[in-house]
């Protein structure tokens, strides 16, 4: 089934990002944690954070309408397909950062990974920028620190039941006496 709200793509890009990487999933961290402080690491020890923005993008505006009968008389479902744009941005930190965030940058293009992801409806595309190296001073400590960016489009369906209409009326005035036609529906 293909991811639908932020909490399903956050947990997909938490679950790729660890099986491109090889770190432990403690060591891949969404970069807005809720408990405690975002930042807490060695200057040795790699830690990967990551977090998705939706991204302005001419694909996001284009919607595919198609209706169903749902098999009651008096609803049918419209569904609407469209995709969003996205990008995630990791920052890394550690030792070896910038070889994490080149790893990270080449797994998301490898065919197991795209595949996996395409099973949720999320496809990376392939014009990835190479990663930043930086230099972090944190609480006096002096941290590698690189930056990479990535972008998605995410196949979005999104369905909505409709009320049918079972009969219609239309009324016809022509200066005299109006005529008024009942038109059942099927």
């Amino acid at each position: 089934m293909a991811v639908q709200t932020f909490e399903e793509l956050n947990q997909l890009i938490q679950t790729t990002t660890v099986a491109v990487t090889a770190l432990a999933d403690r060591f891949v961290r969404r970069a807005y944690a809720t408990g405690g402080q975002p930042f807490n690491a060695s200057a040795t020890q790699n830690v990967v954070y990551y977090s998705i923005t939706p991204v302005a993008d001419e694909y996001d505006k284009l919607i595919d309408y198609t209706y169903a009968d749902n098999g009651t008389p008096n609803t049918s479902t419209e569904s609407a397909f469209y995709t969003r744009v996205i990008e995630c941005a990791w920052v890394i930190y550690g030792a070896n950062s910038f070889d994490i965030a080149d790893t990270l940058r080449f797994g998301m293009l490898q065919p197991s990974i795209r595949e996996t992801m395409a099973e949720e409806n999320v496809f990376v595309i392939p014009l990835i920028d190479p990663a930043t190296l930086n230099r972090e001073q944190i609480n006096g400590q002096w941290y590698n620190r690189s930056d990479l960016r990535i972008k998605f489009n995410v196949g979005t369906l999104r369905d909505a039941t409709l009320n049918n209409f079972s009969e219609m009326s239309i009324e016809i005035e022509s200066g005299g006496p109006s005529v008024v036609l009942e038109i059942p529906l099927e």
